[in-house]
């Protein structure tokens, strides 16, 4: 970034950079990319959620820098030179930062010509969490209101299969799903796509609504969303759509049991 910078018709730059770590992930309108890697011309999110160019890149420096940790345990590297907004619109150094101080999160990020889901977001939010990454089929408790939502949007359910590792969990294949799962290269590959930033808001929201009635849940106490997950490229990914809602979510792993196993699990809450 830059404290100032003179453009029309002059072309003069008076700037003073302020630097990151070259490894800081950048959000984009084609997914994060790494601070290092950004070049002029490249379009970057600011922090009102907005689409905008780089229009300079400094030389690297090396100079001091700080890890700056903030309460949902997340760090970003600066040096010694950034200059911090607070929540009051008083700017201070690093050096300056306190204990206490309120940073506001970006805005939910908005793209100007935004690309349409490749699928149902919510079908495929869920599916990624309770789906046979194979099949077009789905695992989930037989009372669960799912069923009646792939009905509604239009997908036939087959038959009933019984798990016999659990009482209440039955496997219904989404007669159709396959097709537009294989479209996308979901099949025996989940992940988040790789151009959700550019989604819309409502797109976004309608992936994380999917995804959390497939393995999220509800912490009445804390008056907090819950989801986890087994795959970790699947979790930072989770992790980065909610960050582009303007969410403030906290994350940690931790080992789990269930059907005989223990794996190492992700979660995610906010």
């Amino acid at each position: 970034t830059a404290d100032l910078i003179v453009t029309p018709g002059s072309h003069r730059f008076g700037v003073d950079w302020k630097g990151l770590a070259l490894d800081t992930p950048i959000p984009t309108p084609e997914g994060f990319v790494p601070m290092g890697c950004l070049k002029v011309g490249d379009m970057v999110f600011d922090m009102h959620g907005t689409p905008t160019r780089v229009i300079g890149v400094s030389e690297i420096k090396n100079l001091d820098c700080y890890e700056v940790r903030f309460r949902n345990g997340e760090t970003i590297t600066c040096d010694a030179e950034h200059l911090w907004t607070l929540s009051d619109g008083s700017v201070v150094g690093v050096r300056d930062l306190a204990r206490g101080d309120l940073i506001p999160v970006a805005a939910p990020l908005e793209e100007r010509y935004t690309v349409p889901p490749p699928m149902d977001p919510w079908v495929l939010g869920f599916w990624l969490g309770d789906g046979n990454r194979s099949r077009g089929e789905v695992t989930k408790a037989e009372d669960s209101r799912c069923w009646q939502e792939f009905e509604r949007l239009g997908y036939e359910l087959g038959k009933i299969q019984r798990d016999p590792r659990s009482q209440r969990s039955v496997t219904r294949a989404i007669k159709g799903l396959a097709v537009p799962l294989r479209g996308c290269g979901q099949l025996k590959n989940k992940h988040i796509p790789t151009d959700i930033l550019r989604w819309s808001v409502e797109d976004r929201q309608r992936f994380v609504q999917g995804f959390c009635d497939s393995d999220g849940s509800w912490n009445p106490q804390r008056g907090q969303a819950v989801w986890s997950q087994v795959d970790t490229e699947i979790a930072d990914g989770f992790f980065a759509v909610l960050c582009s809602l303007g969410e403030k979510p906290y994350r940690w792993s931790h080992d789990a049991s269930g059907f005989g196993l223990t794996v190492r699990e992700y979660r995610v809450v906010w």
